[in-house]
């Protein structure tokens, strides 16, 4: 029988608040889900780097170079990655935005960081957006990130470094 994965949700430590976040999602159980790992291996130039970009981001910024979706492709619309380059190879944090409080705060999306992964083609590898798909409509992870943003009014919330 399988064993069944727990989630744990949690926003970055120090990164701003507003219409957006951006927390990563974890698992005991399945190392697999390295995004949150590697940003806490991150050496402190690279850090600040790539908080900038989750900075910029949550502030509303555009900038296809340090971080996108694919809103034009339907079955991806959800999927998201920040961008990095790290010893000549292309760095990738890779996951879904969610929108954890359609009632009371529609707008306010929450980037929910899961893999992460090195490239240096152009294509991009459609199983990791499949598998954020397959995460990001899962009830045990829905209910994990919810659990930070409740409909109404809470001072509890997680960080992680």
């Amino acid at each position: 029988m399988p064993v069944a994965r727990t989630f744990d949700f949690a926003l970055i430590v120090g990164q701003a608040v507003g219409r957006r976040a951006v927390g990563f999602l974890q698992s005991a159980k399945d190392p697999s889900l390295d995004g949150g790992q590697k940003f806490r291996e991150l050496k402190s130039a690279r850090e600040r780097e790539v908080r900038s970009r989750l900075d910029y981001w949550i502030a509303g910024g555009t900038n296809n170079r340090w971080f996108h979706g694919w809103p034009d492709l339907t079955k991806y619309k959800e999927c998201f990655t920040f961008k990095w380059k790290e010893n000549r190879q292309h760095q990738r944090l890779y996951g879904f935005l969610h929108h954890p409080k359609p009632k009371t705060a529609p707008r306010f999306v929450v980037c929910v960081l899961v893999y992460h992964d090195e490239k240096n083609e152009d294509e991009t590898d459609f199983s990791i957006l499949d598998r954020l798909n397959e995460l990001r409509k899962d009830s045990s992870v829905v209910q994990a990130i919810n659990s930070l943003f409740p409909e109404e009014r809470s001072s509890k919330q997680k960080w992680v470094q």
